[in-house]
């Protein structure tokens, strides 16, 4: 198998793999138009992506998290001061965002539970079961943990 066919091969894979375990399967008839005008006008590629770069290609973490979650954070006041160096080598405090992109993982996941989804699409089951949602988010285990700071 040549390579470009393995990348296709894979490209299928994990297509399917989004689509079937990703998308809710009582998905809004917004959101499912949304995708498909967004799939017409989308930068298109050999990928297939559903949000590739300018060419069509994969995005790079940095410029997500530079050009899109860094600056909402930072709009929001979700920050912290960090210490660098100006370009005269004195130590300065800047302001950073707080959070990186696998913090939305875990936020997801905590709403899900906080909502009582089984599994983290169902709005049917209201109990809370947190064994659903940790396989949905392919988690070995569950712990909940307090956030620091917070009281009880």
């Amino acid at each position: 198998m040549s390579p470009s066919e393995r990348l296709s091969r894979r490209s299928r894979v994990r297509k399917f793999i989004i689509v079937v375990f990703c998308f809710p399967k009582n998905i809004s008839s917004l959101v499912l138009n949304a995708l498909r005008e967004w799939k017409l006008l989308c930068p298109k590629g050999d990928l297939g992506l559903v949000f590739p770069n300018g060419i069509g290609k994969v995005e790079s973490y940095a410029n997500l998290i530079d050009r899109g979650f860094g600056p909402i954070q930072i709009e929001g006041g979700v920050t912290v001061q960090r210490e660098a160096v100006d370009a005269a080598g004195l130590p300065v405090l800047v302001t950073v965002a707080k959070y990186g992109l696998h913090a939305l993982r875990h936020a997801c996941a905590s709403l899900w539970i906080e909502q009582g989804h089984s599994s983290g699409f169902s709005s049917t089951n209201r109990s809370a079961h947190p064994p659903g949602v940790r396989r949905r988010v392919a988690h070995r285990s569950v712990r909940c943990r307090r956030a620091p700071g917070l009281k009880a």
